[in-house]
């Protein structure tokens, strides 16, 4: 029997209150931690925005915490970094935290139990969401972006869509991996627009330093993005692919070659699963693609920090949104469906094990690193048939 609508709806006034709450806590935990000496990572984003703007090298600027972003960001914090500073931390905070509902909503619409599935992925990543907003973290604000560019696929708005990518791409590198999903969906205009768009976008810092942007340009590749392929050292609870090749490579050339075949390798697989979704030319956009692709970006990426675990979410929201579609809206429907259904049991065991993995990190090596292979495959070997165009990202 499904649950009625009064219960859902004491049922969502209780999640929101805790959810209210749980920010709140952590708002307060987010402004003592901005307010230490060292300040925290949303800190150094405001001092390399004001060095920007006074004609200095952002990358040189003196904080605890490098800048590390393309000089993109810079020119879109100039409005917020004229605020006060608690004013600016406030305002970050709650941008962040509208991004992640954003996106809850680009990859869940109006399923049932839409606000549950929110706050359950939340829970079982609350690690890597606590690391993202009490460090002031730009990862929800780029997820946002990128779901934005899935949904606007989706309702054919490829204009929108490619701008969204490419704001997503100049503000931090990583979701440059879609470039490679639009290849495999032969969608050359949006591929096209992409690239137009990047070349406008970069080239805004270049006109309003009066070209002495170049140099910066210049110094953030030498000294950030080149430098990623020396070797790293060696750190057992990475999540990179390529940083664990660079790590075990003794010479620049077989760092290089270690991690193109890396590159190679993951690419290879995470389009073995686009065409296996039939993600391709003319057909729907799958949300289960979207989630394999940020999951592959985690492999690639040559850095691995616990906050870029927040691109983990779709993936973490996707199972949890099948497991809850079960035979009507109520909670003991779904338990019925799981108790005599061994598919969902092994995606309650993959979607619990991936979540304790990242949990607990930090003391089991490799815990990152299984965490996100588990689920790159529990969502690329996902039920075709539950992956049904009403499961698609809405239109909206």
């Amino acid at each position: 029997m499904n649950d009625s609508p009064s219960t859902h709806a004491r049922r969502d006034r209780i999640v929101l209150s805790i959810g209210a709450g749980v920010l709140l806590l952590l708002l307060v935990q987010t402004i003592e931690k901005a307010y230490r000496p060292q300040g925290y990572d949303f800190t150094s984003y405001l001092l390399a925005t004001k060095a920007f703007w006074h004609g200095e090298n952002p990358y040189l600027t003196l904080t605890s915490f490098p800048f590390i972003y393309p000089l993109v960001v810079c020119v879109l914090l100039y409005p917020i970094a004229m605020l006060p500073y608690a004013a600016s931390i406030v305002l970050w905070f709650a941008l962040s935290v509208a991004a992640l509902a954003y996106t809850f909503y680009l990859l869940l619409g109006k399923q049932p139990l839409v606000l549950l599935n929110g706050v359950l992925s939340s829970l079982l990543l609350i690690g890597v969401l606590q690391n993202n907003l009490l460090n002031g973290q730009i990862n929800l604000i780029v997820l946002a972006l990128t779901a934005g560019f899935f949904a606007g696929l989706r309702r054919g708005a490829t204009t929108r869509a490619t701008m969204l990518l490419t704001l997503a791409i100049a503000i931090k590198l990583t979701p440059a991996i879609f470039i490679v999903y639009l290849l495999v969906r032969r969608a050359w205009g949006a591929l096209a627009l992409t690239l137009v768009f990047l070349a406008a976008l970069f080239a805004v810092p270049i006109l309003v330093s009066g070209g002495i942007a170049w140099n910066w340009y210049a110094w953030y590749a030498t000294h950030f993005l080149f430098s990623q392929t020396s070797n790293p050292g060696f750190d057992a609870h990475w999540f990179s692919l390529t940083a664990w090749a660079a790590s075990i490579a003794s010479t620049p050339e077989a760092r290089l070659i270690g991690m193109a075949v890396i590159v190679a390798l993951v690419v290879t697989v995470v389009v073995w699963f686009q065409m296996r979704f039939q993600d391709l030319k003319s057909k729907p956009v799958s949300p289960a693609v979207f989630a394999l692709y940020l999951l592959a970006s985690l492999l690639l990426s040559p850095i691995s920090e616990p906050h870029h675990l927040a691109f983990a979410i779709p993936a973490v929201s996707l199972l949890i949104g099948k497991l809850n579609l079960a035979d009507g809206n109520s909670l003991s429907a779904t338990w019925n469906v799981i108790k005599r259904n061994s598919h969902l049991r092994m995606r309650w065991a993959s979607l619990i094990t991936a979540a304790l993995l990242i949990l607990f990190a930090r003391s089991v090596p490799g815990g990152s690193l299984c965490a996100v292979m588990v689920l790159l495959f529990s969502v690329g070997f996902s039920d075709e048939r539950r992956l049904s165009d009403r499961e698609s990202l809405p239109v909206t």
